[in-house]
């Protein structure tokens, strides 16, 4: 439980990283989830040679694991940006 929150809090740090560096000029909310999807694979590889420890890479753990995150990941993004839009249509 404590390493899936570790991959969520990961997961959105960096992803917000890509957000500001490389589609910065796409709208919302297409820049979020393409560069949580973008974060993806990269976050599979590094945590498998992570965990691999002088052994072979363990590659399923974090496909599971960081799979699980990304979709909670963009889970919680679609669901501020359609409150934050809800909440416009509603004042303005």
């Amino acid at each position: 439980m404590i390493a899936l929150i570790g991959a969520i809090i990961g997961i959105y740090a960096l992803s917000y990283i890509f957000r500001l560096t490389l589609f910065r000029k796409l709208d919302a909310p297409k820049k979020q989830i393409y560069s949580i999807l973008l974060l993806y694979p990269v976050a599979i590889i590094v945590s498998g040679y992570g965990r691999a420890n002088g052994g072979e890479p363990g590659f399923l753990t974090g496909f599971i694991l960081y799979g699980i995150a990304t979709i909670v990941v963009i889970a919680i993004t679609l669901v501020i940006f359609y409150l934050r839009k809800d909440k416009k249509k509603y004042n303005g």
